[in-house]
């Protein structure tokens, strides 16, 4: 039996992900915002350091690297992924979990500032749920999951987070806070 639906869910999984990671300063997209705000460590270092950005408290240069390091990563295992759904699409489901898992476990691996770790735990839940959507290969709980907007970026934080990946190649990359 061939199996269709899962290749337009992954394909529609990966092109919501791509999307997420081309966000930017797009503050009429929640989903594509804090998808791709929710990105951790994984990446070479990039060739700015943290402490170069002027006006940035160190703790948000430190967490917007490993941000933008996951999100990088992020994006290359949604193209990892869209290569293995053409080639077996039986394993749809499990294959487009691996880059939700890694996206979690590489956010929990950040640091973020005070102000941060509320907005970052709901956003690691909110990816988890994701993920285990896809480990029932419950397309009803993905679809509920999708059609619930990520948690947005504080407000207080946006400015700090867009200064500090200026310059980030990590971030430039993933299409992360504006850069």
């Amino acid at each position: 039996m061939k199996i269709t639906y899962p290749v337009a869910l992954v394909a529609g999984l990966a092109l919501t992900a791509v999307l997420a990671v081309g966000c930017g300063d797009d503050s009429t997209s929640t989903v594509k915002q804090t998808a791709t705000e929710a990105v951790s460590t994984a990446t070479p270092t990039p060739k700015t350091s943290p402490s170069a950005v002027a006006g940035v408290s160190a703790d948000y240069k430190t967490y917007v690297s490993q941000v933008c390091k996951a999100g990088k990563q992020f994006k290359d295992d949604i193209a990892t992924t869209a290569d293995k759904v053409r080639n077996d699409p039986q394993n749809a489901f499990d294959a487009a979990r691996v880059p939700f898992d890694n996206l979690a476990n590489n956010l929990k691996a950040t640091t973020p500032p005070p102000d941060l770790q509320s907005w970052q735990q709901q956003v690691v839940d909110k990816v988890n749920q994701v993920s285990n959507a896809l480990k029932g290969k419950d397309v009803t709980a993905l679809t509920e999951v999708f059609q619930s907007p990520f948690p947005p970026v504080p407000d207080n934080a946006r400015g700090q987070l867009q200064a500090a990946a200026k310059d980030n190649p990590d971030c430039s990359a993933a299409g992360l806070f504006g850069s």
